[in-house]
C-alpha cells in the first residue's frame, strides 16, 4: 500500500472523542486513509449488507466494547473490516443523515501504525486508492461520502496532499 508509518507529530492518536447520544440516533465513525499521491482509501459495499455496492471510506458504528470513544471505534472497525492497525487522529467533519434513521458519521484522518500483512477485505467486495474529485463524480458513494467531501478535500490541502 501507498501510506507510510507515521512519522509526523499530528499522527500520535489524540484524546477521546465521546459523540453526543440520544434515543433512536446510530452513532458512526470513519477514516480517511491518504497515501503518498494525495488519493484516499476507498471501499466498496459487499452486496449482503446494507446499501450494497456504494463505495465509502471505511468505518462502523460505535459499540459498547469501544467505551463510548470514537477513535476506538474508528480503529476497531479497521481492524475488523480491513484486517490494519491504524492511528486515529484528527477529526474532520460530522455528517447528520436523516434517512430511515437518524445517523452521525463522523470523520477522521487516520494512518496505518505499519503494515503488518497486507490489507485483508474482510467485508467489503472491494478498495483502493482513488482521487476524492473522481470517487464523488463517478463512483456511487454512500450518502456521508458526499457530505464529507469538502471538509475532506480542506483536510487533504492542509496537508499539502490534495489531488488535482
Amino acid at each position: 500500500m501507498g501510506s507510510r508509518s507515521p512519522d509526523r507529530p499530528d499522527w500520535r492518536d489524540q484524546h477521546a472523542f465521546t459523540p453526543k447520544r440520544r434515543p433512536g440516533l446510530l452513532v458512526v465513525g470513519s477514516g480517511m486513509l491518504v497515501d503518498d499521491r494525495g488519493r484516499v482509501l476507498m471501499a466498496k459495499r459487499s452486496l449482503s449488507g446494507t446499501r450494497p455496492d456504494l463505495w465509502e471510506m471505511p468505518g462502523g458504528k460505535i459499540d459498547r466494547v469501544d467505551g463510548g470513544d470514537l477513535r476506538e471505534t474508528v480503529r476497531r472497525e479497521w481492524r475488523e473490516e480491513l484486517d490494519l492497525d491504524i492511528l486515529v487522529g484528527r477529526y474532520v467533519a460530522t455528517s447528520e443523515l436523516r434517512v430511515e434513521v437518524d445517523i452521525d458519521v463522523h470523520l477522521f484522518e487516520v494512518n496505518i501504525v505499519y503494515p503488518r500483512s497486507k490489507m485483508k477485505l474482510m467485508v467489503h467486495s472491494e478498495a483502493r486508492f482513488v482521487d476524492l474529485k473522481h470517487a464523488v463524480i463517478r463512483m456511487p458513494c454512500a450518502p456521508a461520502t458526499y457530505d464529507h467531501y469538502r471538509a475532506a478535500m480542506a483536510a487533504l490541502a492542509s496537508r499539502g496532499r490534495a489531488t488535482r
